[in-house]
């Protein structure tokens, strides 16, 4: 009897070792999380900052489009978009390691030969410098890579390394950011250069006007005969002995040709001018709006690219904790609904 129950709790021991042997074959092999989501998300984020590179349709300041300042954002914003090409194939090459038969450790030996390429491809591009990450640094993270018993725990060995970079790209689209008002003021001192010289037309109009209206108070004094008025007419504005000639007589038709000729120059410079303060003034409203229009798709445009980068991050992070999907995070409907704010739908 004693014996029989001894053999039953040998037995029993047994079973329970293989069922605990079973369980952590079962958490390891789970281990092995499906990682094309995290891709795909990577690739439509890169979508969307993709489209948000075309740039802004200028109409009203096309002209101004070789201001220095929107240069730099046009650049930076390439730069940034360079950045991503290179998370995408950083994602990638995550997902076909994970999806390959190689060894865990095998993995991350390939892990880090990929980490060694990129940082070649960025020491070629001469951006390596703007990543705030030593050569100790880097090495220590390669040693860890490389030392990982697990894929997944290669992944997060890399994370100080993709921190780094993503940080930079951060400050990149804070650059960007920072450009803003810079362009805004390029804008308008280029906008009201153009401006003064339809003020100094209007300007020269408002003269004009003037001089016409002096002329026209000495018409009238002539036309009363007051002393010397006559002469002063015509000393202000020859032109008008075409009708009044100083040597003969003037009939009263002359006089009326005279005052008609008069009120008709005055009626055009005030025409002239109110189609300069109206045309001036509908182009300085017209190009204004359109540099508000401008800064508001930028913002959304940076809004987006910051919130992907954020999210990528976190997706990155989620992988070397063993987490398949970025915690109430929707990636594809996040860039979808940011996107349709700046870009209308085809």
């Amino acid at each position: 009897m004693i014996r029989a129950l001894g053999l039953l709790v040998i037995r029993a021991g047994t079973i329970a070792v293989c069922l605990i042997l079973v369980s952590c074959s079962a958490f390891e092999s789970s281990r092995k999380m499906d990682m094309t989501p995290f891709a795909q998300n990577t690739e439509t984020m890169y979508a969307a900052v993709t489209k948000l590179n075309v740039p802004f349709q200028f109409r009203e300041l096309q002209k101004y489009m070789d201001e220095p300042s929107l240069v730099k954002v046009y650049n930076s914003g390439g730069s940034v978009l360079d950045d991503w090409r290179g998370l995408v194939w950083y994602s990638n090459q995550l997902v076909a390691l994970n999806n390959s038969r190689l060894k865990e450790t095998k993995k991350n030996q390939k892990l880090a030969e990929f980490i060694v390429e990129a940082r070649q491809r960025l020491i070629k591009k001469g951006t390596m410098e703007d990543v705030k990450f030593d050569t100790g640094g880097f090495d220590t993270v390669l040693d860890n890579i490389r030392t990982a018993p697990t894929f997944l725990q290669g992944i997060d060995a890399a994370s100080p390394l993709v921190d780094a970079i993503v940080l930079t790209m951060d400050s990149q689209i804070d650059s960007v950011s920072s450009l803003v008002p810079v362009v805004i003021a390029g804008f308008q001192r280029r906008i009201e250069a153009d401006q003064r010289s339809q003020k100094r037309n209007i300007l020269d109009l408002r003269a004009l006007q003037a001089q016409f209206h002096h002329v026209q108070v000495l018409f009238y004094r002539a036309r009363l005969e007051e002393p010397g008025a006559f002469d002063s007419l015509l000393a202000a504005d020859p032109s008008l002995k075409e009708y009044l000639n100083p040597r003969g007589a003037i009939s009263s038709k002359n006089w009326k040709d005279a005052e008609e000729a008069l009120n008709l120059r005055l009626e055009r410079i005030y025409a002239s001018m109110q189609q300069l303060l109206s045309v001036e003034a509908q182009f300085y409203v017209a190009r204004m709006k359109e540099v508000q229009e401008w800064r508001e798709d930028l913002d959304a445009k940076i809004t987006i690219a910051r919130d992907g980068l954020t999210v990528w991050s976190q997706s990155h992070h989620n992988l070397g904790e063993g987490i398949p999907v970025p915690p109430l995070i929707d990636v594809a409907s996040i860039a979808g609904s940011l996107a349709k704010k700046v870009i209308p739908a085809p």
